[in-house]
């Protein structure tokens, strides 16, 4: 038994560090930025293993056992705690200068409409994005939402489908910032908010299901922190944007190192800023695996003067993954 917990207790942090070292360094392997996405992903999962195992360890009074899992735990667990310490639960509150983003994936149009719309009614947002936008889908926003969201873009198509509405109108709308180098598209429209142009692009990736799939997932989180960088400035410095969001379906936690490239261009996830909680979007819906701690991977990443104020998730509406909203204003409104 002892032999096991002293095994559990290194393998935590060396699995993490090893992560850390991946994301720093860099790697042409695809392997090797699979296992560290792996561990990145799941480590809050490692570290409950962890506490159940510190808690075997003082019983067996394995003490210098004891604190080396210890350790595990607060590197793991520990930043959710302080987050829930050092913050107020967040209420989603809407007005009118603040700029409210809602997002979920349909799963193939199957999401069930009732408490999606029900929850979009009481959030109240000014921009929503869907993923995986597909029939029936079309037409229950035609039904229920087009009147209040009078502007726009869609591109219905199962696993690639996508559809972003807005109360205010596009100043202008790009179909795809990838340019149909993938089958999904990652479209973009500008919207004024309090006179300042916003930049909101509705982005689905890849899963990181295959190699093919990974190097693609990789290469499109490039392209996005392209599209940033280039919106916000550049080398020219001159931005052409006051802010930008990238919201959806990212397929990654923000703290992997396949994010990674987005907060090199100066760009930060909402729910990581605001959230008080793990803001958990995605988790097998039935099955033994139902149970365990689901992980977050839809993000709203934002950049620019934009600050997010609130964060939350939204109910269980048929869908793998559960919407989420968060709420945007300029810094200089402080």
């Amino acid at each position: 038994m002892a032999t096991v917990l002293w095994a559990a207790a290194i393998i935590v942090p060396v699995s993490l560090l090893a992560a850390r070292v991946v994301e720093w360094v860099g790697s042409e392997s695809l392997a090797f930025s699979f296992l560290a996405l792996i561990v990145q992903t799941f480590a809050f999962h490692a570290g409950l293993v962890a506490g159940g195992m510190l808690l075997i360890a003082f019983a067996l009074r394995r003490w210098r056992l004891g604190l080396v899992l210890l350790a595990s735990v607060l590197v793991t667990v520990g930043p959710l705690g302080l987050r829930v310490a050092q913050r107020a639960p967040v209420r989603a509150t809407d007005d009118d200068s603040t700029l409210t983003v809602l997002s979920c994936n349909l799963l193939y149009g199957t999401a069930d409409a009732e408490p999606l719309l029900a929850w979009i009614t009481e959030i109240d947002p000014d921009v929503i994005m869907f993923q995986e936008y597909a029939d029936p889908w079309p037409g229950i926003v035609a039904r229920n939402l087009q009147d209040r969201y009078p502007h726009v873009w869609q591109e219905p198509g199962g696993a690639h489908g996508q559809a972003t509405l807005s109360r205010m109108p596009f100043v202008d709308v790009v179909p795809d910032i990838w340019e149909r180098v993938w089958k999904v598209p990652s479209p973009r429209v500008g919207i004024r908010h309090e006179g300042k142009r916003v930049d909101i692009t509705n982005v689905h990736v890849y899963p990181p299901m295959r190699f093919v799939l990974l190097q693609a997932q990789l290469d499109q989180i490039q392209r996005v922190a392209d599209d940033a960088f280039e919106r916000l400035g550049g080398m020219s410095g001159e931005p052409r944007a006051d802010g930008v969001l990238y919201v959806g379906d990212f397929n990654a936690p923000w703290n992997s190192n396949h994010l990674r490239p987005l907060a090199r261009v100066g760009l930060w996830e909402a729910h990581a800023r605001v959230g008080t909680d793990r803001g958990v979007t995605w988790g097998p819906p039935d099955g033994l695996l139902s149970y365990a701690p689901g992980i977050r991977i839809d993000n709203a990443v934002y950049g620019g003067e934009l600050k997010p104020v609130w964060s939350v998730v939204g109910p269980d509406a048929g869908s793998d993954h559960r919407p989420i909203a968060v709420g945007f204003r300029w810094r200089d409104d402080d």
